[in-house]
């Protein structure tokens, strides 16, 4: 399947497309909400200011793949891979990632408002200026992580697993 299928069947009422393979598809702009993309692979595709609002992405791969200025509000992202994404400015408010693989993602000024980012990895993401305003924290792994100018309270700082090595949002920086 390639990005031309996936969006001319979607306008055609189809949602359901779990572990479609698009490698590199180019989904730029793409208004696909409530779409079911559940363990597909769309490692290093392009979603650039994408609409998937409430979509489902568990399970998927989406290593390096460009995600800037896409909304993902209300979306199922749990257990999914987004290893050196690129989610710079994305809306994920509410968004779920519980147990998702975001090591080396740039989250820089990304919306996480109420996002369940429980035991989510970021060991080494940049989330500069992001705001986490009630977004649930505990067990996650922000080690080396970038935290410069985030919004976020002390109590969820005290619930994140470990912060080794990260930049808090003060421009400090966390012993290892």
């Amino acid at each position: 399947m390639d990005a031309e299928e996936l969006t001319e069947r979607y306008d055609a009422g189809e949602r359901l497309f779990r572990r479609a393979v698009l490698r590199g598809a180019r989904l730029e702009r793409a208004c696909l909400p409530g779409v079911n993309l559940g363990l597909a692979d769309l490692s290093g595709a392009c979603l650039s200011w994408a609409t998937l609002e409430a979509a489902n992405l568990s399970g998927a791969k989406l290593d390096s793949a460009r995600l800037d200025g896409v909304s993902l509000e209300d979306a199922d992202l749990s257990k999914a891979t987004l290893a050196g994404a690129d989610l710079t400015g994305a809306d994920l408010s509410r968004a779920r990632l519980r147990g998702a693989n975001l090591s080396g993602a740039i989250l820089t000024w990304a919306t996480l408002n109420g996002a369940d980012l429980n035991g989510v990895d970021l060991t080494a993401a940049d989330l500069t200026g992001a705001c986490l305003t009630n977004a649930r924290v505990r067990g996650a792994i922000f080690r080396g992580a970038n935290l410069s100018g985030v919004h976020v309270t002390q109590e969820q700082l005290a619930q994140m697993a470990s912060l080794a090595g990260a930049t808090l949002p003060d421009g400090t920086r966390q012993e290892e």
